[in-house]
């Protein structure tokens, strides 16, 4: 019952973590100097956005650079990274209780530092660092000696709780000692003490996956204290962890950016941290050699992330009326909901009877994979009496079916822009239009589609998407978006 609790809690976050006004929100990076990235430019969506790419194409000495631009001496984590390959002046854009305002950091005057009274670096990279500080332990002669001359801090049930859920594991006590200005690179570093079982040993016995986990937490906890404005850069978490950790990770970093208001900006190559990441918050790093130029690109459509290796992680499967049922739902997840469309299957069942008939049929258990019924808008008092044991549905907005819902909203718009859109000469779509009337909405965009000469899902699916962009259709978008993602994010 804890886990499940938990685990609704975490989805709650999941939920409200992109729609929080937040009072630190960091906008814009851009790169303003050095030999492989001058003039890059990464524009962020939200408190946590994640940078994906091929191996060795900067995603690292990018981060770095940052940490770099944003680290205090004696407040982070760590001191800055000497050994990058480009070294680059930086200007940070942001908001803080909706001012905006602007950093500028140069990397070759320290004293720019003095200009950031705002936002404080903290950098979490268990690839290099979990292995380098193993190393500094096992070389440690006087460890205990040094564990005495600072205080030990016991964590709280509830803290421990929290980390065995992170760490899958079963910790009865978990003590840290903050050893502070004593190892060169750290200007603060955490040793822990556990007892499991039967077992008490310290962070010279334990795994890669283990220590990982314990510093990230520590940093966490650390950094929830202070009463700072933090971006906290994050490395290939993935490291070291299984896949269970890997999610319960992602859960826990979610839970303190929207409970602490931090910023993230995390690299990684785990479908299980980017499963729940809406795509525009995922930011593709690439490199151009015909135009030698590294640039970030917005992942619209979740199917690039193949180039990468990986896989979007199916959630279930939805069934829909017709094919422009199908092509209004893609729109509408794609534009405003925190899964994407290829999170999903879709299958056509034809009508209504059929769309009850193919979700009673399938298993009601399943945890992580939902079958859901989308019905058309005018089904709203047909339906609910037709379906037995309550399967999981939901409506399309209106009262009214995807066609009807484009029809009426054409007749009051401003014909200009469908024109502008669909990159038509003034005209052109009315003059079609007018054409088609009289037709049946089933078949009056198909109509349209043949005088204009267009493909005609490509046809409707645009005109969904201007439907869909309209302000006049805001709260039906964004009521139908909350009930969609409430299902797939428990």
């Amino acid at each position: 019952m804890t886990i499940s609790l938990r685990q609704a809690h975490m989805n709650d976050n999941w939920r409200r973590l992109y729609k929080k006004k937040y009072p630190l929100l960091v906008r814009e990076i851009l790169i303003q100097s050095g030999e492989i990235f001058n003039n890059l430019k990464l524009s962020l969506n939200g408190n946590l956005n994640i940078i994906i790419g091929k191996n060795g194409v900067g995603k690292t000495n990018f981060l770095r650079n940052i940490f770099n631009a944003l680290n205090k001496e004696g407040e982070s984590n760590r001191t800055d990274f000497n050994k990058l390959l480009d070294k680059n002046d930086i200007l940070f854009k942001y908001e803080i209780s909706n001012s905006e305002k602007e950093y500028q950091y140069i990397h070759q005057d320290e004293s720019s530092k003095d200009n950031n009274t705002d936002l404080l670096g903290f950098i979490f990279d268990p690839c290099s660092l979990i292995p380098e500080l193993q190393n500094i332990f096992q070389k440690q002669q006087n460890f205990e000696e040094i564990l005495d001359q600072f205080e030990a801090l016991e964590y709280s049930f509830d803290q421990i709780t929290e980390l065995n859920y992170l760490a899958n594991q079963t910790y009865t006590s978990v003590v840290v000692y903050n050893i502070e200005d004593e190892y060169g690179e750290f200007p603060i570093l955490p040793i822990f003490k556990v007892k499991r079982g039967g077992l008490e040993y310290d962070s010279r016995a334990m795994g890669l996956g283990e220590l990982s986990m314990l510093y990230f937490y520590w940093m966490i906890q650390y950094i929830s204290s202070l009463e700072k404005n933090i971006l906290i850069i994050i490395e290939e978490p993935e490291s070291f962890i299984s896949p269970l950790l890997q999610t319960r990770f992602v859960n826990i970093l979610v839970k303190y950016i929207f409970e602490k208001n931090i910023n993230c900006i995390m690299s990684t190559h785990s479908d299980y941290i980017l499963n729940r990441v809406p795509a525009s918050s995922l930011k593709k790093l690439h490199y151009s050699p015909s135009l030698n130029l590294y640039k970030f690109t917005v992942i619209k459509n979740l199917d690039i992330l193949s180039t990468l290796g990986l896989s979007p992680i199916k959630k279930g499967v939805l069934f829909f009326e017709d094919e422009a049922a199908e092509i209004f739902l893609k729109q509408l997840i794609a534009e405003k909901s925190l899964n994407a469309v290829e999170n999903f299957y879709f299958h056509c069942s034809g009508d209504d009877s059929h769309i009850i008939l193919h979700i009673n049929e399938m298993p009601k258990q399943l945890t992580n994979f939902k079958f859901v019924g989308v019905f058309d808008g005018d089904a709203r008092n047909k339906v609910p009496n037709l379906l037995k044991d309550n399967p999981i549905h939901i409506f399309l907005p209106t009262n009214n079916a995807p066609e009807k819902i484009i029809i009426d909203y054409l007749v009051v718009c401003d014909f200009e822009i469908i024109d502008s859109f669909l990159h038509l000469e003034n005209g052109k779509f009315e003059e079609a239009f007018q054409t088609a009337t009289g037709a049946d909405h089933h078949e009056l965009f198909k109509d349209i589609a043949r005088i204009l000469s267009m493909d005609y899902q490509q046809l409707f699916k645009q005109l969904c998407q201007i439907w869909i962009k309209d302000e006049s259709s805001r709260t039906e978008v964004l009521t139908f978006i909350d009930i969609f993602d409430n299902f797939f994010n428990h």
